[in-house]
């Protein structure tokens, strides 16, 4: 697993997880601690409900924000070196948009790696979340594609789809 803007390597992500000490600032470890957690309720989330995937978002960024769980309030936009790459939809549209894709979710009859690449487009484009956007989408591309085969529980998505 990696954060996007946290240093921690694979090795201090799996000392954290075997529950031994590491060095690191608060904030990157409560970011891998979170993550630990939001991953280790991933067999219970039901991939087509917009309260399992708030509830991860929970799980996540809890310590790390004041709002976890809860749609962003403000502006947010992408940035990179460069500046601004994506402005995201103002929050007053934040929660429709996200009702829209998750009744799409339901309903879509394509095929699940297809849907699960739409979603994650979807998701980041809407950019929903303060913080943690990300790591919550890489989470969600997950969940859909084990639901269509278990076999993907045991293929590090999450480490493949780029970063945002």
């Amino acid at each position: 697993m990696q954060i996007e803007g946290n240093s921690f390597t694979e090795e201090k992500v799996t000392a954290l997880l075997d529950g031994k000490k590491v060095l690191g600032s608060l904030k990157e470890v409560e970011e891998v601690r979170g993550a630990i957690k939001a991953y280790e309720k991933m067999g219970s989330y039901n991939y087509t409900k917009l309260a399992d995937l708030l509830q991860s978002h929970k799980l996540m960024m809890d310590t790390l924000l004041t709002n976890a769980g809860e749609f962003r309030a403000g502006n947010v936009g992408v940035y990179d070196k460069d500046g601004v790459n994506h402005v995201a939809p103002p929050p007053s549209q934040v929660h429709g948009l996200m009702v829209d894709l998750f009744d799409w979710l339901g309903k879509t009859k394509e095929h699940p790696l297809v849907v699960s690449s739409i979603f994650h487009y979807e998701f980041e484009f809407i950019h929903p979340f303060s913080d943690g956007n990300g790591r919550v989408g890489r989470l969600w591309q997950s969940v859909i594609l084990i639901a269509y085969k278990e076999l993907f529980s045991y293929i590090p998505i999450e480490s493949i789809v780029c970063c945002f």
